[in-house]
């Protein structure tokens, strides 16, 4: 079964990175037929609290949390190796979390809420991030490496 949106792992500090939501739902029956697609109906989502929570593998206890106003996203989060932890929030912004406390480092407003997981690739030793948000796509490079 896919996962949605995807999670992150960081062996190095043993934490699973997840797009959490605290929420209530209310949910309507809209299907009534005897063999009803999917869950027969829809919900209504009641003021959801999202966070980028990073959960110890080998416990299953929070570690930290890292809370956004109350809203939806539907980014998913990246670590990187560099112990940051990459995410979309309620607010339009990309955010770069510290991926050992979960504090943050830097943002920046996109415009639109970033639609999809934050990627990152290296070319010549220079790291880039890229996310999507509404119709756009930006990359953000790192500052190029002292030789």
């Amino acid at each position: 079964a896919a996962n949605w949106p995807p999670q992150a792992f960081d062996p190095a500090t043993g934490l699973l990175y997840v797009p959490a939501v605290d929420a209530y739902s209310i949910y309507y029956l809209t299907d009534t037929s005897p063999k009803p697609a999917g869950f027969a109906g829809r919900d209504d989502m009641l003021e959801p609290h999202p966070s980028v929570t990073a959960i110890a593998y080998r416990t299953g206890k929070i570690r930290w949390r890292h809370a956004f106003r109350p809203g939806i996203s539907f980014s998913g989060v990246l670590s990187t190796a560099g112990g940051v932890v990459f995410a979309g929030d309620t607010q339009h912004d990309l955010v770069a979390l510290d991926a050992a406390g979960g504090s943050s480092l830097w943002h920046v407003n996109l415009g639109d809420t970033p639609s999809n997981t934050p990627i990152t690739y290296s070319v010549d030793g220079r790291q880039f991030v890229v996310v999507a948000a509404g119709l756009d796509l930006y990359g953000f490079a790192l500052p190029e490496p002292v030789h």
